[in-house]
C-alpha cells in the first residue's frame, strides 16, 4: 500500500528497519517486480516498492524489505554498484524507522552563487 505525502507516493514501511534497504539510482522504467527480482540475489525479499511522483513517474529510488537483517546487510555489500537495466544501483541500509514516510527530509545544496537568496 502506498502512502501519499506532499503529492508524492511513498512506499509503506514494512518490517524492522534492520531488515530494510534503500535503493537509489533506479532506472525510470524499473518496476517494483524488477527491483524485487534483482534484490532477491541477496536473500528472501518480503516487500519491494518504488517511490513515485504524484503523476506516477518513478523518483528513481525505492525500498526493499528482507526476511532477515543478515539478508539486508548482504544486499548492501553484494548489490551496491550492481547494475539494473544498465544503471549502477546505490544500496544502503534504510535509515528511516517512522511510519509517516520521508516527509521530514532535508537537502543540502552546495556550491551556490553568492547572489542566491531564500
Amino acid at each position: 500500500m502506498m502512502q501519499i505525502f506532499g503529492g508524492k507516493h511513498v512506499p509503506e514501511m514494512r518490517g524492522p528497519v534492520e531488515n530494510r534497504v534503500y535503493v537509489g539510482n533506479l532506472p525510470w522504467q524499473a518496476t517494483w517486480q524488477d527491483l524485487k527480482d534483482h534484490m532477491k540475489k541477496a536473500g528472501e525479499v518480503t516487500y519491494a516498492d518504488i517511490f513515485k511522483e504524484a503523476s506516477g513517474r518513478s523518483q528513481g529510488c525505492g525500498l526493499v524489505a528482507y526476511s532477515t537483517a543478515d539478508a539486508a546487510q548482504r544486499a548492501t555489500f553484494e548489490l551496491h554498484d550492481s547494475e539494473l537495466f544498465g544503471r549502477k544501483l546505490l544500496v544502503r541500509e534504510d535509515r528511516d524507522d517512522t511510519s509517516e514516510g520521508r516527509q521530514g527530509c532535508r537537502v543540502y545544496v552546495g556550491n551556490l552563487a553568492w547572489s542566491v537568496t531564500w
